[in-house]
This record gives structure tokens, sequence and C-alpha cells, in this order.
């Protein structure tokens, strides 16, 4: 999936997460943070869906630590094919 994205390992990177109880797929704020920060920078922008923990037997204090290792393997991949930490910033609410 992400050899056919437009993802630039050089650019600074935006992950946005939904909050974990939301009802929607994302959020209604999600596509305003994705095109305030697209038309203010040049970066890329990652939304991680959380809608499928929605209807999980997964306790609400689980997600979160499901979520963070998730992100976390997810940042990894990027590091190994060149991004460096310093550019990613995780944005949720």
């Amino acid at each position: 999936m992400l050899n056919s994205s437009q993802f630039d390992k050089d650019k600074k990177t935006k992950i946005i997460l939904q909050d974990f109880i939301d009802t929607n797929i994302v959020g209604d704020w999600v596509p305003q943070m994705k095109l305030a920060y697209l038309s203010a920078q040049d970066v890329n922008i990652i939304v991680v869906d959380f809608s499928v923990f929605s209807a999980s037997k997964l306790m609400v204090t689980d997600l979160p630590i499901l979520a963070g290792k998730k992100i976390a393997q997810m940042i990894q991949m990027l590091k190994f094919m060149g991004a460096p930490f310093e550019n990613f910033h995780i944005i949720g609410r």
C-alpha cells in the first residue's frame, strides 16, 4: 500500500489520529486538519482509522496501548525506508 502512495521520506509526516470513541470512520475535524496542513506545508499526511475497534470487545483502556504499538510499528517501517524520527508529528484529540 505504501508503494502506491505518494509518501516522500524526505518530507515531514503528520499522523492524524481520530478519537477512540468517534462513531464516524473519521471525525469531522480530521479532513479539516488534513486540508489545513496541506494548504500550509508540503507534508505527508497519514490518517489512522480506529473505527475497526469501535465494535471490539477490547477494553477502552487497552485501545491506546494497541494503537500505540501499531503506530510505533508503522513509524519503524517508515524509518527503515529512510524517514527520520524527527520528521514525525502525531496529532490527536
